[in-house]
């Protein structure tokens, strides 16, 4: 079964005899905002369910804590991607979230951290010089430590690997900038 997000809606697809039929839509409009919902969904532990969980949450009702909790829990990098479009970016603590998360031990989080950045980048969200001048130092230091584990293993798994591209665009933001 293909999930498909169109707008609003996610359409499922089964694939038979080599093409795809649409066997149900879900529209999420009835479902949004929920945080019951966007809750129980989190918590299945599967991405699929992590994804939507992030697009019907309600902003007004995430604390730090519970973003927190979240944030700790993403295993896979589209979910930091669309978590972090969806969810964190409108949050009025992104920029500590990013700072946080920035100085893990954990890949997952701070992948996310640098995503969640270039989304508060992309949406003109205020951000404190010193944040930038922090995540840009930080963007440049991670690009110089890939750069020379590439070398060293370049069968490099994501998330890890993953940091390459985002490390490259926050080090030109930065030299630009």
């Amino acid at each position: 079964e293909l999930i498909v997000l169109s707008g609003k809606k996610l359409n499922f697809l089964d694939l038979t005899d080599d093409k795809f039929t649409l066997t149900r839509t879900v529209d999420l409009e009835k479902y949004y905002p929920n945080q019951e919902v966007a809750t129980r969904l989190w918590n299945e532990n599967i991405r699929e369910s992590k994804l939507l969980a992030t697009m019907i949450y309600p902003v007004s009702e995430m604390d730090i804590n519970q973003a927190r909790v979240w944030i700790k829990d993403i295993r896979y990098t589209e979910v930091s991607d669309i978590a972090s479009m969806f969810l964190f970016s409108k949050l009025p603590f992104a920029e500590q979230l990013c700072l946080e998360f920035v100085e893990s031990d954990n890949e997952n989080q701070i992948y996310f951290a640098f995503r969640l950045f270039i989304r508060l980048l992309i949406n003109k969200s205020e951000i404190s010089k010193e944040a930038i001048q922090t995540l840009k130092a930080k963007a440049l230091e991670y690009c110089g430590r890939l750069l020379q584990s590439k070398q060293k293993q370049p069968w490099l798994n994501p998330p890890f690997s993953e940091f390459f591209p985002i490390s490259i665009i926050i080090a030109q933001i930065s030299i630009s900038g």
